[in-house]
């Protein structure tokens, strides 16, 4: 099994860009800190959905994205909610305000893997 590094590096770089723009005040106003190990996180995490497409190259590499989504992604996000100092009435709109971006960031990354 062959992983092109280039492709993810160009994947983590996308999704970092995206994160920052979906943070700043354009889209919803929140101004998050990211930390400088986030890319290296986004680049394991990205590295192991390329994995994922190789390895079960029977179904759409779209929907493992999803499944890798849900599994993975949805329950690091709500859990770091919940364990921080965010109001319980603001948990339903950070969950969904992270969601969206970890779904828009692993389908755009899986798009420039398949490519």
């Amino acid at each position: 099994m062959e992983i092109n590094y280039v492709a993810i590096s160009i994947a983590t770089i996308f999704q970092f860009f995206i994160g920052i723009l979906w943070h700043s005040s354009l889209i919803f106003g929140n101004k998050r800190i990211f930390y400088k190990f986030q890319i290296i996180l986004i680049f394991i995490a990205t590295t192991f959905l390329s994995i994922f497409i190789r390895l079960i190259p029977d179904y759409s590499p779209y929907l493992i994205a999803i499944y890798v989504l849900i599994g993975f992604y949805v329950p690091n996000q709500i859990t770091g909610i919940i364990l921080s100092n965010i109001p319980k009435k603001l948990w339903l709109k950070e969950i969904l305000v992270l969601a969206s971006l970890q779904l828009v960031s692993v389908l755009l990354a899986t798009y420039i893997l398949t490519f």
